[in-house]
């Protein structure tokens, strides 16, 4: 039990550095969801965005990340799976599952949407 809660502690604290440090692209990331809706998996009821319409919405919020279009403002930036389950699924959450449960995937996000980190073990 201690172990996974260490690997979920490290894993928390690679996404937020992220968040932190790096600034986002609101466009790459609808272009990166656009080319991997098949394969992102919505939090709420489990389908794949693909399922049914989706638009990205944000909103200015201090815990949020850095946005690009936004001059490097903090914005809570969230997917939201319309017409099916209706779910706002923040970017961490999607990020987190992505982390989870295809690391491959992960790294071409954090590439595409952050810009480019050099090492994502």
């Amino acid at each position: 039990m201690r172990f996974r809660f260490c690997l979920d502690q490290l894993k928390l604290e690679v996404v937020r550095t992220y968040h932190d440090k790096d600034v986002i692209s609101i466009e790459a990331l609808k272009e990166f969801l656009k080319e991997h809706e098949d394969e992102i998996i919505c939090v709420g009821c489990g389908q794949p965005l693909s399922s049914a319409p989706w638009r990205i919405e944000q909103y200015p919020h201090d815990r949020g990340v850095r946005v690009k279009e936004f001059g490097g403002d903090k914005r809570w930036v969230y997917i939201q799976h319309e017409d099916y389950c209706n779910y706002q699924m923040a970017l961490w959450k999607m990020e987190n599952r992505l982390l989870k449960t295809n690391r491959e995937l992960f790294r071409e996000y954090v590439k595409k949407v952050y810009g480019g980190i050099d090492s994502v073990e």
